[in-house]
């Protein structure tokens, strides 16, 4: 029947992504996530929550729930409200990503989908050869994404997450940020959407690597990274804006041998002519959103900071390499996890101890605290003896373990550290690819 209207349930599964996604009609959500929708899905009960909805209630269908507004003309993409700090936010994204692709992508062309309509009594149910048969996806998808407050404010990740959302698939202008402190401004009030599209996945999904609907939309290439000729060779750096006064030291946690790792590529391209790159030292503090994927786009092999600014990696190319430099004693997979989503070979590299860096900025948080100083120098000695340790053991990665006592934030100045380079063991980690690659 044309697939009914567009108050029809839809459920789509594609073989070349690992999560279905569906399209719910008519439905309201309130701060605490709870989603309200029609009754005469009440008997569809098990496909919700293999959508990804375990907390639903049904409102009569002639009526909206009570305390809400007037139905919002958008399509709202997951009821998920992703953290603000980019790598958080992109690790948060992945239900919405896959929902995009599933509507906007290639897979809707092969989707098997189910479509259940309403009726008078519980829903009809049909089935489709493919999302784009029938009617069975929505003509009008302008699609509205949830945020974190803290989103609005111009601080360092802000206007990066303003611009992804921008970037994202609809069917309108743009698609429409929501800030949930704006949305639900008053007791027990509720959202309502001509719809919402959703996955029960949070994971990135593995069209990253290849053609999601983001790239289509944006003209972004996901062409693999092959070959030996003109191979582009990053170094991505952090600008040092170390405070050295007030409470908090914020590092810009840079590469302080910077130029004899420069020296050091050079002299690997003098001593092996068939190795065909150019090295570029790129900084991404006042970049654009749009340089930003330029840098990552043209890239081959990277080597790049621990920091937010690898969120990028989703916009590199299939095949290409990056090495992630390590504060030394601090241990995270974020980068490592988003970089195997688009197919990005990634080695981590852990930089030299710097203990100065490390107490000093220990020694600048709350002085008239003295619990908190009872564990500073502890935390200090713990610090040394590891290092001590570390650079002992021919610097093995296994002995670095850094239990911190009851000072919370000692992690955090793990990360203020500047970062002295292994140049050795980078430039053979290099090497190796580039003989790979030329082989």
């Amino acid at each position: 029947p044309r697939f009914c209207d567009e108050d029809a349930f839809r459920v789509f599964k594609s073989a070349t992504l690992e999560a279905p996604a569906c399209y719910i009609p008519n439905v309201c959500i309130s701060e605490a996530k709870v989603v309200y929708v029609p009754d005469y899905l009440s008997a569809t009960m098990t496909n919700l929550v293999a959508c990804g909805l375990p907390r639903v209630e049904f409102y009569p269908s002639s009526a909206l729930p009570e305390s809400s507004g007037p139905r919002a003309p958008h399509v709202l993409v997951s009821p998920n409200v992703p953290r603000d700090h980019m790598p958080h936010f992109m690790q948060d994204f992945g239900a919405q990503l896959t929902a995009l692709d599933m509507f906007f992508g290639e897979p809707a062309g092969s989707a098997e989908t189910v479509v259940y309509c309403r009726s008078s009594g519980p829903a009809a149910k049909f089935k489709v050869g493919n999302a784009r048969d029938g009617g069975a996806v929505p003509k009008s998808l302008e699609t509205a994404f949830l945020l974190d407050a803290k989103v609005k404010e111009e601080y360092s990740t802000g206007p990066w997450v303003r611009k992804f959302i921008s970037f994202l698939p609809t069917t309108g202008e743009a698609a429409v940020p929501l800030y949930v402190d704006e949305l639900f401004d008053a007791p027990k009030k509720k959202a309502c959407f001509k719809g919402l599209v959703t996955s029960p996945s949070n994971a990135l999904p593995s069209s990253l690597s290849r053609k999601h609907a983001i790239f289509e939309k944006n003209g972004i290439s996901k062409r693999e990274s092959t070959g030996c000729e003109a191979l582009q060779v990053i170094i991505l750096d952090r600008k040092d804006q170390a405070k050295t006064t007030g409470r908090n030291v914020q590092s810009g946690r840079n590469i302080v041998n910077i130029k004899d790792f420069e020296q050091a590529i050079g002299d690997l391209r003098t001593q092996n002519p068939q190795y065909k790159f150019d090295l570029t030292t790129e900084y991404f503090e006042g970049a654009t959103f749009e340089r930003q994927i330029e840098v990552m786009q043209k890239a081959d092999m990277i080597v790049a900071v621990h920091g937010a600014a690898l969120t990028n990696v989703i916009f590199m190319r299939p095949r290409a390499s990056l090495i992630e430099l390590m504060p030394f004693g601090y241990v995270a997979t974020l980068f490592v996890d988003m970089a195997a989503s688009v197919n990005v070979r990634v080695q981590q590299v852990i930089s030299e101890p710097d203990p100065e860096r490390f107490e000093a900025c220990l020694h600048r948080w709350n002085r008239e605290d003295s619990e908190y100083f009872k564990n500073v120098e502890p935390n200090i000695n713990l610090f040394k003896s590891v290092a001590e340790r570390y650079i002992a053991s021919g610097r093995k990665k296994d002995v670095i373990h850094l239990p911190f006592k009851q000072v919370t934030f000692a992690s955090s100045c793990v990360r203020s550290q500047r970062l002295n380079l292994p140049i050795k063991v980078t430039v053979k980690i290099l090497a190796t690819w580039l003989e790979k690659r030329c082989a």
